[in-house]
């Protein structure tokens, strides 16, 4: 009987879910909205959560319209989200029905994660996790100012700043 146990593992694959939250959704009922309308249901098809991405206000690229309760209502804005989790493949199906059914969801996407990438990302975790810093340059400092300047000096810097700007806009003009 332990191998059926292993099989049952072996047979559950990743998925993510993105989705779209109805702005009408208030900031303080948010979690206790995603955790009814996704992770409830999600847990409920007998699946298991693997990492998640808390929803956040966004403005959308274009304006959803929806009906809700019997109103059609534009939507500009939404809560973005993301959930990863481990899922037998024969209960998507009803998944996908039952978030469809849900009133609090505008929009989302259900899709299979590929071996591939997960593996992907594992390694660029590690990489990350093991690279070297970056060499730093070290600062160039500006050469030391005099802290006070005579008012001969500033007059002397002045005029080596008038001449030159005379003599390149007057360079410049020549040139056209």
């Amino acid at each position: 009987m332990e191998n059926s146990e292993e099989i049952t593992i072996d047979e559950t694959r990743v998925y993510e879910i993105g989705y779209l939250l109805s702005p009408l959704v208030s900031a303080e009922d948010l979690a206790e909205t995603t955790e009814k309308n996704l992770k409830s249901l999600i847990v409920g098809a007998g699946g298991n959560e693997v990492s998640d991405l808390p929803p956040r206000s966004i403005r959308l690229a274009y304006p959803i319209k929806q009906t809700v309760g019997h109103k059609p209502l534009i939507f500009r804005e939404a809560f973005f989200g993301a959930w990863r989790f481990r899922l037998a493949p024969e209960a998507v199906p009803a998944l996908g029905d039952a978030l469809r059914a849900s009133p609090e969801l505008i929009r989302h996407l259900l899709i299979e994660v590929p071996p591939a990438a997960l593996a992907e990302e594992k390694r660029a975790r590690i990489k990350t996790k093991h690279a070297l810093p970056s060499r730093v340059r070290p600062a160039v400092s500006a050469p030391a100012r005099p802290s006070v300047m005579s008012q001969a000096e500033m007059d002397k810097e002045i005029d080596q700043l008038l001449v030159t700007e005379t003599y390149v806009s007057r360079y410049k003009s020549d040139q056209m």
